[in-house]
């Protein structure tokens, strides 16, 4: 699975000392079976963790990829993308987080095994 890097940035932080860090903004799956039933929790320090079948349709549909896209049409090559991608027309560079301030998990997104 790819890990997407959105390189260094201003944030909150969220644990030990309060107050604003910089820190490496990277997105990745977590592991299907024994970690994805934390989704949604603080499980890290700064990484965004996504189920396997988002990162596996980003990564598909090369829907962050737009810089990657344009270096390809000048002749480039990277190891890193899926031979079996099919890329959109409309592939992007940014990626929007948005924090609900949630203090429990949506209706949809059940914790495995509850109710």
């Amino acid at each position: 699975m790819r890990v997407y890097d959105f390189g260094w940035q201003q944030a909150e932080r969220g644990w030990g000392f309060s107050g604003e860090a910089t820190m490496r903004l990277q997105m990745h799956a977590t592991d299907p079976e024994l970690l994805e039933i934390r989704l949604g929790t603080i499980q890290s320090k700064g990484c965004i963790r996504i189920p396997a079948t988002l990162n596996t349709f980003l990564d598909r549909h090369a829907i962050l990829d737009a810089d990657y896209e344009q270096a390809m049409a000048s002749g480039q090559t990277f190891w890193v993308l899926s031979k079996t991608r099919e890329p959109t027309p409309w592939s992007g560079r940014y990626l929007v987080i948005v924090d609900t301030e949630r203090t429990s998990r949506p209706s949809w997104s059940r914790l495995r095994g509850k109710r």
